[in-house]
Formats: structure tokens, sequence, C-alpha cells
């Protein structure tokens, strides 16, 4: 019995016996029969005497015999190669596939499974069918350029994968039954999305007698007797950097099945190669199915992952190791200029004087966001355990500071980036979600996997503003993702781990509105200690009055708004296109660690400052900063990329000291800005204890009041502000008072001591 998948019929001996149309052949039309056995005699030719010389010889036959013994059914061939093997010909059958690829492919996978016996790869188990998978380095295809000349051909899409569905099976050979005569009857199901067309009538009773005919759509599908395959949909999104400004991105649906299931988790970035289609889907217009409108996705025939470096992978290691990776983002005369941008000395002033030229000063943050973006080295530890090279930044301060603006250039500049504001991300938004895919029967289908921005950005930067607006319970959710660097999920019966090996740039407001110097940080950051704790720098983003500085700093804007004249520098030394290029590479060819003298540096200031801290805590009431194990981890990490952005293996001395001054600008000048007045006289410590029983009174126990409204109210009374706000303070860790919303109101608790 002969067996028909498409328009190509194969019989028992596996020889094509019927025809494409002239058509579908390309050029040279006339006597298809002999240019569809000329075309498979010629691609099994191409499995079997493909060679790229030296060690590899003949790549695809020794590729297809190590995968069958293996038990891997497929078979990964990259599109360019077909170049090299019919140079000087006339015609390429490579064109064939890409420009009829649902036409040949089953012909390609035919010639393979050839290949195959005649070589006797299968020994003493049945021949099974060999899945093609193509590998094509070319120019990508974007989402959004997917139109109506694209359908049926070849594309190369980048993306991210957003959403993978759970494994299913899809009936490819369907048994037929009759439900009235009992007879059975086979048919082939295409691999699409389109449901199978089952016959109206029976087709083995042709009796005329209307009482002897079977009834209309007799047939039942046998499911024990079908023929199945594994697939699985998966849900791919435009690349942060391919969406223009003020659009939303774009989505396409991927179909991947046989042996490219399951080789893929929501947040890999990836080229999947696929046939671009449609299907028939329930768009509607006015509560009606539009007539003609048809939706689009990609059948996949080929998946490449991006490497570190923006090289395109394959998703089966075997294939990847055969031969050299290329590279996407930059070429040799690039490599080399930027060795030489590397050499300069003044590198390191460039850089940050090339993030973001049109703010004027933050030096040292310009200096610490350049850091960042080269980032430390990862480690993967004998135990499993892995530590994190990725650093994390925090800028809280005063209002017009430019933090959303060196937000928006870190982002620009890192290879990979998600922009996203405190006030609107949630929890899922930032980690990941689960849904429940719809069925047509409306009923709930499988459950599926969705990542969110700290997955996406894997490899890369979130910028996070406007910090402080988040709820506590959004913070709370990205405390593993920012030290462990995964996301952990375990709902509705699926539990995973994704990958989110990203930095972390935030900005914040203090829970005023303005930096007071008057209270402490602990008074003005509305955080828990567990998030502060997880950021590598801290930076006070002050704006206290300085004439020669406000002068400095209006001549820079008003020169802005006048075309750059009067000196002002608008591009930096470093164009923006070469930067991001730049750090691109670094990251990806450059591995850091630390030298003798920049560890022992850091080790010998780790020692010493403990120690004065402990010396001064014991002979003085004051408080005092404590540098804790996670803070000389960040130093390493801040080391490590001060020498990786001038492509140097080991960090030196110098590196450590460099990380050490900035550590001491940042974080422990932003914790040793507490209250100028660190200690209290006996009055206003009497004052404190009155105001105590005052506001307990004010506030009874399960009311709340407004904060602004309760100063007032005991201002008038005759206590100083300062004394005022301290005694919340006290009072609020002793968790007799809650703030709420920002600290505009105030709940009394019951008091944990009585």
């Amino acid at each position: 019995m002969d067996v028909d998948e498409g328009r190509v019929t194969y019989s028992k001996s596996g020889r094509v016996k019927s025809l494409l149309t002239a058509d579908d052949l390309g050029p040279g039309g006339g006597n298809s029969a002999a240019q569809l056995t000329d075309v498979q005699n010629r691609l099994r030719d191409f499995i079997i005497l493909f060679r790229t010389g030296g060690e590899y010889s003949y790549v695809y036959l020794e590729a297809l015999k190590d995968n069958i013994h293996l038990g891997r059914n497929y078979l990964e061939i990259d599109l360019e190669d077909f170049k090299a093997f019919e140079r000087g010909a006339p015609f390429q059958y490579g064109d064939l596939i890409r420009e009829h690829p649902s036409r040949w492919l089953p012909v390609f996978e035919a010639a393979a499974q050839e290949a195959a016996r005649k070589h006797d790869m299968f020994g003493q188990l049945d021949s099974h069918e060999i899945q093609i998978q193509l590998y094509w380095k070319t120019k990508p295809c974007l989402i959004r350029d997917i139109k109506s000349i694209n359908m049926g051909k070849l594309c190369a899409v980048p993306g991210i994968v957003v959403k993978c569905s759970e494994t299913k099976q899809k009936v490819i050979h369907a048994v037929l039954q009759c439900t009235s005569c009992k007879s059975e009857i086979k048919q082939d199901i295409p691999a699409s999305l389109a449901s199978p067309q089952l016959p109206s009538y029976c087709q083995a009773n042709t009796n005329t007698d209307s009482g002897a005919k079977c009834r209309p759509n007799p047939y039942i599908i046998r499911p024990d007797r079908c023929r199945y395959i594994n697939v699985q949909y998966i849900k791919l999104q435009e690349l942060p950097e391919d969406v223009p400004t003020g659009e939303l991105p774009r989505h396409v649906d991927l179909q991947v099945d046989r042996e490219l299931v399951a080789k893929v988790r929501p947040g890999q970035r990836l080229f999947a190669v696929g046939i671009s289609s449609i299907f028939n889907d329930a768009v509607k217009e006015r509560g009606r199915k539009a007539a003609g409108v048809r939706r689009r996705y990609l059948k996949g025939v080929g998946l490449m992952l991006f490497s570190p470096d923006g090289t395109p992978t394959s998703v089966n290691a075997n294939f990847s190791a055969l031969r050299p990776s290329g590279t996407l983002l930059w070429n040799t005369k690039q490599e080399k200029e930027f060795k030489e941008l590397a050499a300069s000395p003044t590198l390191y002033e460039d850089l940050a004087n090339s993030l973001a030229p049109s703010i004027y000063g933050h030096e040292n943050i310009k200096k610490a966001c350049i850091a960042q973006l080269f980032g430390g080295t990862r480690k993967k530890l004998t135990d499993g355990g892995r530590l994190r090279g990725d650093m994390n930044i925090l800028l809280i301060g005063d209002p017009s500071t430019a933090k959303s603006q060196l937000l928006k250039a870190v982002y620009g500049v890192s290879p990979i980036g998600v922009y996203t504001s405190g006030k609107g991300s949630s929890a899922a938004g930032l980690t990941a979600t689960v849904g429940r895919e719809p069925q047509s029967n409306g009923k709930g289908g499988g459950f599926y996997l969705e990542g969110g921005s700290m997955v996406l950005a894997d490899g890369g930067i979130v910028c996070i503003d406007e910090f402080d607006k988040m709820r506590e319970q959004d913070t709370v959710a990205i405390h593993e993702a920012m030290e462990q660097q995964t996301i952990s999920v375990a709902k509705a019966g699926l539990s995973t781990v994704l990958n989110s090996r990203t930095s972390v740039l935030a900005a914040a407001n203090p829970s005023m509105g303005c930096y007071d110097p008057l209270k402490s940080n602990e008074e003005q950051m509305n955080f828990k200690a567990t998030i502060v704790s997880r950021f590598d720098l801290i930076f006070k983003v002050l704006d206290p009055p300085d004439r020669e500085k406000d002068a400095r700093i209006a001549t820079h804007v008003v020169g802005l708004h006048r075309g750059g004249t009067h000196g002002t520098q608008v591009e930096g030394k470093i164009p923006r296109s070469v930067l991001k290029t730049f750090v691109a590479y670094c990251r990806a060819q450059i591995i850091t660690k630390l030298g003798a003298d920049a560890e022992q540096r850091l080790k010998d200031f780790y020692v010493e400052t403990r120690k004065s801290a402990f010396a001064v805590q014991k002979n003085s009431d004051k408080s005092i900063i404590k540098i804790t194990v996670r803070q000389l981890e960040s130093l390493v990490r801040l080391t490590e990329a001060l020498a990786k952005m001038r492509c140097q293996t080991q960090a030196t001395a110098a590196d450590a000291e460099e990380a050490i001054r900035l550590y001491k600008i940042s974080t422990v000048d932003a914790i040793n800005s507490g209250v100028i007045e660190t200690a209290l006289d006996s009055m206003q410590e009497e004052a404190i204890v009155d105001l105590e029983h005052k506001i307990e009174s004010k506030v009874p126990i399960g009311t709340q009041v407004s904060t602004v409204t309760l100063v007032a109210t005991l201002s008038a009374l005759g206590y100083e502000e300062d004394i005022i706000q301290r005694a919340l303070l006290v009072m609020s860790k002793r968790g007799i008072l809650k703030y709420k919303s920002h600290k505009r109101y105030i709940t009394r608790q019951q008091s944990a001591i009585s």
C-alpha cells in the first residue's frame, strides 16, 4: 500500500513514484519526473559527499550516523553549505528549499532516509523517518516585517521565547472507521495547525439504495491505530531593541515538532528558521467570522540560540561542535579597533563621558554604570553552586537630578536591556506567570509558563524607575532574581527554575519626596533591609544649592537647547553604536580574574574595615558601618569589571583601589549620611518619652490617621518636628505604629509589650 504525504508518494521500497508540478521545481521546467528524481538523488549525494576538509571530512554522513546510533532521528543542515557544494552549477538546489520548503523538505527527508539505508545505519532496527533541521545564518527577518510575499517561504526570525506550551501529540496518519458498515480507510494529516477534514460520506459503501447507504458523516478516528508526532507551540516576541519607539512588541506563534520539541524555555533568545504559513483562526468582525482573513504562524524547521557573543548557535550541541561559530555583531576589523580602544590610557574617562553626554556631572555614577555594563565574571563552584558576576546599583535622591535619564542611557547602550517603571510593574510581570491555554470547547487547556521582564533580560540589564513606588510584595518577589539569579516557579502543578542572569539598575526618591539631611536614611528610605543589601552600590543623588555648580549646569542645559553651541559637547568621544558593540564584545570574549595584588588589597581592606568598625563600636555608642561578605563580593565584581573594560584577563591593584573608592563614595557615604546629631540630650529623651504617651492618646488602637495632621497637632502642643519624627520612628521600630501608603498614614497596632 502506498503512503501519501502531501503531493509526494512513496511506495514500500521508499522510491519516489508520483511527481510534483513543474512550477514547484523552480527554474528549468519540462520533464518533472526526471527533475524530481534528479533532485532527490542530488540531495542524497549532498548528504553523503559533502566535505569541509580536515578532521571533519564527511560532515553530514558522520553526523547522520552518530545521531541514528544515539536514537536521534534528525539531521541538521546548514543551507550555506549548498553554495560550496554546488559552486559553479547553473542551478542551486538550496534555492528550491528556500523558495518551496513545504514541497521539498519531505523529498530531502526521503533522501536522508535513503542515504542511511544505503550505508546500513539502521542495522537490525526498523528504519525511521529522518527529520531535516535547517541552520541558516542569514539576514534576519523581523516579526513585523513578515508580509504576504513571505508566505510559503523560509524565514529566519529573531525573538524572545515568552511562552512554551506543554508537549502534545498530533496525529499524522489517521485510521478512520465508518460507524455504519465498520469499514476502515487511512488518511494522512498535514503537519500544520489546520484541523483534519473527515469525509462526509462512506467511501467503502457505494450502494445507491438509500436504505443500504451509510449515514452522513459516518467516520470516527481510531486513536489506538493512528500514528502521532510530538508537537509544541511557542510564542515568540520581538527583541526589545527591534521595537520602534512608542509601539508594542509584536508576537508570532511558532510550531515545532518531532526532535525540535522541548529544546527552548521562556526567556531564551533565538533565531527561528520556519516556513511562513497561515491557518483559519476565528478572526471575527462585528461578531462574525471574517471571510478570507487568516492568521499567520511559523512552522519551525530549525532553531538557533543566541550565544553570549550574539552568534547563532544550534540547539543541537553535536552540530555546533563541528563548525566554527560566525559572528553577527563584529568582524575582524572591528575586533582590532576594540583592542586599540582598550589600550587607550584615557579609556575609563572616555567611556564614562560617552554615557549620556547630555547629562552634566555625575562622573562617579557614570563610572559605576559603565562598570555595571561590563560586569564581573560568573563562576561555577565545584559543589555545583554559582557566584553571580552581575552588579546591582541603586540611585536614590532628589527629583530633577537626571536619574531617569541615566537609566534610559544605560538601557540604550546595553546589548540586552529592559526598561520598566516600578508603579506599573507587578511581581508576575517582573518574574514569571502561569496561564492556561484556551480550548475551542470552552474548557481550559493545559498550563503554560510565560517569562517576565527579568527573565527576558537574561544576560543584560533591567532598569527599574520609580523603585520606591513598588509594592512590598512585588519587591520581595525579585529577591531571588537579584542574588541567586534564578526565578523558581511552583504554580498550578508546574515546578521549574528560570534563569535571570541580569543586572538591576534602580532609581528611587526618598519617602518624603526630597532628601532631608536632618533625618536618617531609615526615615527616608522606604525599603526593607533585605532588598537594600542586594545592591552592590547605593548612590545618594542630591541637589544642594551651589552658585558655581548651578551656573555651570544652567550653561550646559541652555547650550543643549540652543543646538549644542557655546562649547557644549552633546556627542561623546565614543559613539553610542560603538560603545554598545564594545560592551557586547568584552562581555562575550573577555574572562577576567583577580590578580594576586588585587586579591591581597581587597582582603586587607575587608579585614581593616571590620577591625576599625568593631573598635569604634566598643569605645563609642555612635552607629557604625560594618562591611560584610556580601560587600566583599561586590568589590570583587567591581574590580573584575574595571579590568574587563580594558580587555585584561587579570585585575590589578589599581582596579581594586578604584573599586574601593567607588564603594566608599557611594554605599558608605549614603549610609553614613544619617542624622547629624547622633546622640540625644536628657531633655530630648524625656520629650520623646512624653511624646509616646501623647501619640498613643491621639491614635487609638486600630485607627488610621494622617501623618501630616498628627505632626501638626503635636507641633501645636510645643514639640519640635525633629523630635516628633524621632518618636514616630522609635514607635514604628517597636511595632506600635505602622506606616502605610508611603508614610502618608499611620496605624496604631497592639503593643507587643502589653
